[in-house]
């Protein structure tokens, strides 16, 4: 449980990353994207992507090792934006992929919980030397995630498509508003 720690969450080539940094570049803490982190770590070793994505249940326990020893070190009683919710983001992947989560990840899902959720409005997709997913996947998982956010009880918010500075300032006010940040 993390009060403090607000999720950035969305589909694919949806602006995550770059929130982040914009973020990241006005002073706030943020955490790294778990998946995206895992398979630079991995890709850095010499493993190609292919066996990386081989079996995506267990691409999805690996990263969500991976997250738990990077969070590990993040603030607890601090403002913390994360990229996504590994625990939570991998249902809506799963669903995708046709995986029945096992009861001790839904377990783990049901016991995170942070402070908001806001979900990026989609951007036109791209690929990316990450990025395998597609338009269709993409279409999908934006509201896949927010169904999973919302069956958590999280405080979702969609954010609307904007600059990043302007998403990032239109997040900031949503937190001022319910007193999960000073004002400025």
């Amino acid at each position: 449980m993390h009060p403090n720690w607000i999720v950035l969450a969305g589909a694919p080539s949806s602006g995550k990353t770059t929130l982040l940094e914009e973020l990241r570049r006005q002073g706030f803490p943020c955490a790294t994207e778990p998946a995206r982190a895992y398979m630079e770590q991995e890709l850095k070793k010499g493993v190609p992507m292919e066996v990386i994505r081989a079996d995506q249940e267990v691409l999805e326990r690996r990263v969500k090792e991976w997250e738990r020893a990077d969070r590990a070190s993040l603030p607890k009683d601090a403002l913390v934006f994360v990229d996504s919710a590994t625990d939570v983001d991998a249902l809506a992947y799963m669903r995708w992929f046709g995986i029945e989560p096992s009861a001790s990840w839904i377990d783990d899902a049901r016991a995170v919980w942070f402070g908001a959720v806001y979900i990026m409005d989609r951007l036109p997709f791209e690929l990316d030397g990450l990025r395998t997913e597609n338009d269709v996947v993409a279409e999908f998982l934006d509201r896949e995630l927010e169904k999973v956010y919302r069956l958590q009880g999280a405080r979702v918010v969609r954010v609307p498509l904007l600059p990043p500075a302007e998403r990032a300032a239109f997040i900031l006010e949503d937190l001022r508003a319910h007193g999960q940040l000073l004002a400025a």
